[in-house]
């Protein structure tokens, strides 16, 4: 009984330590993958951006929904983008909280300008405070919702 006993606590501080273990690479799973989702933002390929997300997309952004599904957001930030030369992103203070294995949330903050094709001047957006949450599906993480909030702007 006693070894019983012995080995039942083992097992379960080994898949105590697996689980934060398991946590930190997911934590770093996410930071790369909205990295590269941003990055692809900086492109101005909304098609390459939507490929991120799942279909039933919520896009709250600066107040108010802006998509509440993948298909809107095409036809809403190809309008939106279509006079967007550049897209400059620099972001900074990744949280990032996992729920389980297939659900993680992202927080960070961003300063962003954009150089306007028409007339090639430069728009400072100011800052912004933004909210993913990736979720796991068919094993490829995809954004299920984005909260964006303007902090301050510099113009």
């Amino acid at each position: 009984m006693k070894k019983l006993l012995v080995l039942s606590s083992i097992l379960f501080l080994i898949s105590c330590n697996s689980e934060q273990y398991s946590n930190a690479d997911i934590e770093q799973e996410i930071i790369k993958i909205t990295d590269e989702y941003n990055q692809v933002w900086e492109t101005v390929d909304m098609d390459s951006v939507a490929h991120y997300h799942d279909e039933n997309i919520r896009y709250y952004w600066h107040g108010f929904l802006a998509s509440s599904s993948n298909q809107e957001f095409l036809k809403v930030f190809k309008d939106w983008m279509a006079t967007t030369k550049v897209w400059d992103m620099e972001v900074e203070n990744y949280d990032v909280q996992v729920i389980n294995k297939d659900l993680a949330i992202i927080g960070f903050n961003s300063s962003s300008s954009t150089t306007i094709l028409t007339s090639g001047e430069k728009y400072d957006y100011g800052t912004g405070a933004f909210t993913y949450i990736w979720k796991q599906i068919n094993g490829e993480w995809k954004i299920i919702h984005i909260h964006e909030s303007v902090l301050e702007k510099e113009n």
